[in-house]
């Protein structure tokens, strides 16, 4: 038994397919094992609130032959599997979020995976791993460009007089 068990199977019963929910949460945090189940108030779109399960962590993307590990939150619906999974990318302090097919401005990840799911055809692991894919075709953060310091006068061509 995982130690996330007790948890899950406390968070989750309030929901329509409990036990496929846990199973798909369990698959999905033993191979990304830097997601983190929680069980806390959701925020919609339109202002509304909800006590939901959420993965909250990264996962790792190669992109250009480099690693990268791209933070993301996860919501699974109360109607999980029935439903897709709501996404979001969450930039930190130094990250900026570059909108794309994948990605509204907001970080709203937005794949075709979850458009076209339907369960049982469609999981968690599978969309987190379509993600992965996505996420290293086209990165959905990038570096926040350097604020270089503003000149006093004192200085010439970065040298200080």
């Amino acid at each position: 038994m995982s130690a996330c068990e007790p948890f899950l199977r406390s968070s989750l019963q309030k929901y329509k397919h409990p036990d496929v929910a846990k199973f798909d949460v369990l698959n999905a945090i033993t191979i990304f094992g830097d997601l983190v189940p929680k069980y806390d108030e959701f925020v919609f779109e339109d202002g509304s609130t909800k006590m939901l399960v959420l993965l909250d962590g990264t996962i790792p993307v190669t992109y250009q032959g480099k690693g990268y590990n791209i933070p993301i939150l996860i919501c699974l619906l109360d109607s999980h599997p029935n439903s897709p999974p709501i996404v979001f990318v969450k930039p930190s302090s130094n990250m900026l979020i570059r909108p794309g097919r994948n990605v509204q401005q907001n970080g709203k990840v937005n794949l075709q995976y979850q458009r076209k799911w339907k369960y049982p055809n469609y999981n968690l692991l599978g969309m987190i791993q379509m993600l992965v894919i996505a996420s290293g075709e086209q990165p959905p953060l990038y570096s926040r460009p350097q604020t270089q310091p503003a000149l006093t006068g004192g200085e010439v061509f970065g040298r200080t007089k």
